[in-house]
């Protein structure tokens, strides 16, 4: 930065303000024009009108001293322009030298380097305090070349517009800070930013789904997100789907729809990973009769229908063959002869029963006796009548994930 320019800012003389200054400039001016009339004299000595002719020549420019306003002081030349007693002081000498010379030292600087610099400066003391404003403008030959610059001095800075009589500010400097109404910025640098309100992308919409947005509460809309690194959160809601290779959680976690492709480490797991479940009592009677008992299913991924225990087996025997079954989804799982009663006889199953379900699979288990002799019972109860079933006889059943087979 030009320090020549810069000094010429902070050497100021008295004045009123830029807009009382520049106001000065131009009435001095007009003023200036009657006093060359009355402000020229003859040569040395005593003149016309009694005028004394013992006059310096100022056809270098400068001050002609302090003295009454009708009091000849100097000889005008050819060329010259002449300030008002009045324009003078409103202006300032300091500020009238600065005019004529392009800067406050005049001439050229003394380390050689070529440069012309202009500048413009007022200033007013109060309560022992210099309130200053000025401007510089100048051209310096460096040695990147040549540099040209233009410097304010104020408090305050501003642009007005005045649009059908209503004035406003689109860019003001105010105590060190800059205040822009509205701005297009191709390609910004900031190191640091704060937001009043929001920032978002120009085609933000939450009813389309479009863009992003940030609040200064910290609330956040995007589209979507790519992190490379850690990231903690204090909880979390999800409405779609969640795809880790891996994962810890010591918390809860919330969603509608979650997919891990890889290992989940959890503490707690409340949700569908085993479903628990109970079937009413088998009670079928001869000839022939069924009862039915499903599992819903739905579960987005393969899964395994476990009956760990269950015990089905003939009572009252009568004459005649005939059938005992248990048919999944309509397929035999188990047969055999109805024509033998007891706890050991050949139509009592007692066992588990392990069913495999494909993803969003269901069930239709079917407990069924065909052909078997009339009154003849096939129940899961303790002391079945023909009136009904006899105490017990639940069924408990579960659903697991099915997942890599460890068993063999």
């Amino acid at each position: 930065m030009n320090a020549a320019l810069v000094n010429s800012l902070k050497s100021l003389g008295g004045g009123g303000g830029v807009l009382g200054m520049l106001g000065g400039v131009f009435s001095g001016i007009a003023g200036g024009l009657g006093g060359a009339a009355s402000g020229a004299a003859g040569s040395a000595g005593v003149g016309a009108m009694g005028l004394s002719t013992s006059f310096a020549a100022y056809d270098l420019g400068g001050f002609t001293g302090l003295g009454d306003k009708y009091e000849p002081a100097g000889i005008v030349h050819k060329g010259e322009f002449v300030f008002t007693k009045e324009a003078t002081e409103r202006i300032g000498v300091e500020n009238l030298y600065g005019m004529m010379r392009g800067y406050a030292t005049g001439g050229l600087v003394s380390d050689g380097k070529l440069q012309d610099m202009w500048s413009i400066k007022v200033g007013k003391t109060q309560d022992g305090k210099m309130y200053s404003a000025g401007i510089g403008v100048g051209v310096e030959n460096t040695p990147e070349g040549l540099q040209s610059q233009v410097l304010f001095l104020s408090d305050r800075f501003a642009f007005l517009n005045n649009t059908n009589g209503v004035v406003s500010t689109p860019f003001v400097i105010d105590g060190g800070q800059t205040f822009i109404n509205s701005a297009f910025i191709k390609d910004g640098s900031i190191t640091n930013l704060k937001i009043g309100e929001y920032i978002q992308s120009n085609n933000y919409s939450w009813d389309y789904q479009t863009g992003w947005s940030i609040e200064k509460s910290g609330a956040a809309v995007f589209n979507g997100v790519t992190v490379r690194g850690h990231v903690d959160a204090w909880s979390g809601s999800f409405r779609g789907s969640i795809y880790a290779d891996s994962g810890y959680f010591r918390g809860d976690i919330t969603g509608e729809n979650r997919t891990f492709s890889g290992t989940v480490y959890a503490e707690k797991i409340l949700g569908d990973v085993v479903h628990v479940g109970v079937w009413e009592p088998i009670y079928v009677t001869g000839p022939a009769s069924s009862n039915h008992r499903y599992f819903g299913g739905g579960l987005p991924y393969p899964s395994i229908v476990v009956i760990p225990y269950v015990n089905i087996t003939t009572d009252r025997g009568g004459e005649g063959a005939g059938w005992v079954f248990i048919k999944v989804n309509g397929v035999d799982y188990w047969r055999s002869t109805a024509s033998s009663s007891g706890y050991n006889s050949n139509s009592t199953y007692r066992g588990s029963i392990v069913i495999g379900v494909p993803a969003y699979g269901t069930l239709d288990v079917e407990f069924g006796i065909l052909g078997a002799a009339s009154g003849q019972i096939w129940t899961s109860a303790i002391r079945p009548t023909l009136q009904g079933p006899g105490a017990g006889g639940a069924i408990t059943v579960m659903a697991f994930r099915k997942g890599q087979n460890r068993f063999w």
